[in-house]
């Protein structure tokens, strides 16, 4: 691991190698996730590389959520749009980030407590 200033990766390549590599599909799309979701929140997050390599990272999980998808709806659907809007996907995930940043705040539980359903008699 290269330490540099406060990142723990100078580079994506070292991240990928030592953090990614090791973990199926699924667990790095949901690390990859977290991680670009807290880029897009939280303004002063720094994330694991140097936000020169920020990019590769943004790619890397932009390739990885097509493969996921497409992996998925092949012999279902035809794949074809999926793989030509590959680059579409990173975009599409930070909306729908935005999104839930600009919603409402979580409610309490008694906020979003129903009555109870009438009775029914038979």
């Amino acid at each position: 691991m290269t330490r540099l200033g406060d990142y723990d990766y100078t580079f994506f390549d070292e991240y990928q190698a030592d953090v990614l590599s090791q973990r199926p599909a699924i667990e790095q799309l949901i690390l990859l996730d977290d991680e670009v979701a807290n880029k897009i929140v939280i303004t002063r997050y720094e994330g694991p590389v140097d936000p020169v390599e920020w990019t590769s990272l943004e790619q890397y999980y932009s390739g990885l959520f097509a493969d996921f998808i497409t992996e998925r709806i092949e012999g279902i659907i035809d794949p074809t749009p999926v793989e030509q809007n590959r680059e579409r996907f990173h975009q599409f995930r930070k909306d729908i980030v935005e999104l839930n940043r600009k919603l409402p705040a979580q409610r309490t539980a008694e906020q979003t407590s129903y009555p109870d359903p009438p009775k029914l008699y038979y």
